[in-house]
């Protein structure tokens, strides 16, 4: 059994549509690297040509509880967070992150806030979800 943000990892991490439309917005594509990553994004890659980048983190994991104290499921809060060259890149990204767990995975955006770095010169879409994840599909 894996942690249920693994999952959702997998989810976005394993998508070849993503991939392939970073890959085009990209002006180095670095071998083997997809770009996707979880808690820390490397120092070397926090540039410019790098970018997108997609950085993914868990906010919290609660096991629901029924009445009869059987935990079937988990309630997972997850950020993504895109960072682009530009607001076009990070609309394009967003909205298809957004509707392939919405619709795929039946996940919820909770919010997206679109920020600019200047230390990086890249756009900051940081976008917060919510997903209910059966046990047995981890």
């Amino acid at each position: 059994m894996k942690h249920p943000f693994l999952t959702v990892y997998g989810y976005l991490n394993d998508d070849e549509i993503l991939s392939d439309k970073m890959s085009t917005m990209r002006a180095v594509n670095e071998e083997g690297e997809n770009m996707i990553f979880t808690f820390d994004v490397r120092e070397e890659y926090q540039k410019q040509e790098y970018s997108p980048i997609i950085r993914m983190t868990p906010i919290s994991n609660v096991e629901a509880v029924w009445s009869d104290d059987d935990s079937e499921i988990h309630e997972l809060v997850f950020s993504v967070e895109l960072f682009t060259k530009s607001v076009n890149n990070s609309y394009e990204l967003s909205s298809y992150i957004v509707d392939k767990l919405k619709n795929k995975h039946n996940c919820i955006c909770i919010n997206e806030n679109l920020q600019y770095d200047e230390l990086s010169d890249l756009y900051n879409s940081f976008m917060r979800f919510k997903i209910f994840i059966t046990k047995g599909e981890i």
